[in-house]
């Protein structure tokens, strides 16, 4: 059968995927984006050797003071400030990364004439950026860069002078990004809207009766076992409470289990020992980044996910999947971390994914006195809920754990759940929305080279 987009099956076009391993986001949307690719397509995976980035992300992920810097860095006066400074300090580091490409170059049996670039963190899009047009002009061949934006968040360091196309998941913040570089002065750039890429491999549909197995999960009339993933953040980031709230849902759910996906590191050591004698507790570890985004993506495969407790990270686009694909499970979100994932939020608020903020409260106040839903109340929480994918957890574990058990028992769960929802059918009208946003990349992508 042929290709979808024949121009990434030319053999004189090296793809090659630029990530750093700064948590496990942008290694999951470039994973996504290698499973949308042609099966005859065999891209070239480039990590940065720079682990200041590294260090930096996970420093200001886990270190109270530092946390509260990042957060106040990541608005107003001092945004720009940082982006002017970091993207500096970027391109400065660049030696490394050139000779890594030349060499990728000078290894290819057949001998390359056009090369494709797709970055998904912005520090290595900067340094591409700074060095593209010079190994152009040293190996005569045509370089492009294509930078891919992993939240929804309009920050000012995603704005990357000389980079040739820039893929962001809303037009809020591919306005936003042309707006800063016209208040700067910098060289415009070209941006275009596409879904965000979610893993082919999550968003296949599944058999009927495994779509019904899901929803009965959480029906409270049936007391089936519910099948809930946890995956844990690249820094480890909130262990303490995640194992709380473990304790905690299982206390006022008595028939659940857990799968913990996490990686071994000496950060979660303490965190999976103590989870070990929990027969409730599976646990799914791997000891690289690469083999744990695969590790997640089994979790789903081997079994009927109902729920996800998880970060508003780059896994909040999985509220983009309907009830009706493997991947679909109703998210729990915890406590947000940096600007970009409260941008997060505000995406999935803006498309009905999740609560308002007045319906939010009220599910928050109506769970703290444990009052139950009925009357028009509860009709029209019903009608809402069949639009979300996901609602925000309180804080604290205990409140956390209370909220859950009231959503499961007044059924708002078991509704968010149903496959016959209207969100298995608006997304695709809309070019924000969609499951099958690695092969709206690829096509976007296919005409633009």
């Amino acid at each position: 059968m042929p290709s979808l987009f024949p121009v990434l099956t030319d053999r004189s076009l090296v793809i090659i995927f630029a990530f750093a391993p700064a948590g496990l986001g942008h290694l999951r949307v470039t994973k996504a984006l290698y499973d949308g690719l042609p099966k005859e397509v065999t891209p070239i995976l480039l990590g940065t050797q720079d682990k200041s980035i590294t260090i930096i992300h996970r420093l200001m992920s886990t270190h109270v003071l530092l946390k509260n810097i990042m957060e106040w860095s990541q608005n107003g006066f001092l945004e720009g400030l940082f982006a002017d400074v970091y993207r500096m300090y970027l391109r400065k580091r660049s030696k490394k990364l050139k000779s890594q490409l030349l060499t990728i170059l000078d290894e290819r049996i057949d001998v390359p004439s056009k090369i494709l670039i797709v970055a998904t963190h912005f520090g290595l899009a900067h340094a591409i950026a700074t060095i593209k047009d010079e190994l152009a002009d040293a190996r005569h061949i045509a370089i492009k860069l294509v930078v891919v934006v992993t939240d929804d968040s309009p920050q000012k360091i995603w704005y990357v002078p000389n980079s040739d196309l820039t893929v962001v998941p809303s037009s809020y913040t591919k306005n936003e990004l042309i707006r800063y570089g016209q208040e700067k002065g910098l060289d415009p750039l070209s941006f275009v809207v596409c879904p965000y890429p979610v893993s082919p491999l999550l968003s296949h549909l599944l058999p009927i009766n495994l779509q019904n197995i899901r929803m009965q999960q959480l029906n409270p009339l049936h007391s089936n076992k519910i099948e809930i993933a946890i995956p844990i953040s690249g820094v480890a980031v909130g262990t303490n409470l995640i194992k709380t709230l473990i304790d905690e849902i299982k206390n006022k759910i008595n028939y659940v289990n857990f799968h913990v996906v996490a990686k071994t590191s000496s950060f979660t050591e303490k965190f999976l020992e103590d989870l070990m004698d929990r027969k409730y507790v599976k646990i799914h570890t791997a000891s690289h980044d690469r083999q744990i985004v695969n590790t997640y993506e089994d979790v789903y495969r081997n079994n009927v996910i109902a729920l996800e407790i998880t970060k508003p990270s780059e896994q909040a686009f999985k509220a983009l999947l309907s009830p009706c694909e493997a991947g679909g499970s109703v998210l729990l979100f915890l406590n947000p971390v940096g600007r970009q994932e409260y941008d997060n939020l505000n995406f999935l608020k803006k498309h009905r994914l999740i609560p308002t903020d007045e319906d939010q409260e009220f599910l928050y106040q109506s769970a703290l006195k444990n009052k139950k839903l009925e009357g028009v109340d509860k009709k029209e929480l019903e009608e809402k809920s069949r639009f979300w994918r996901g609602v925000r957890l309180p804080e604290s574990a205990l409140e956390a754990a209370n909220f859950i058990n009231y959503l499961y028992q007044n059924k708002i769960l078991f509704y968010m759940s149903d496959p016959t929802n209207p969100c298995s059918y608006f997304h695709s009208s809309k070019n924000e929305m969609g499951s099958n946003g690695a092969e709206r990349f690829w096509q976007t992508v296919s005409e633009f080279l």
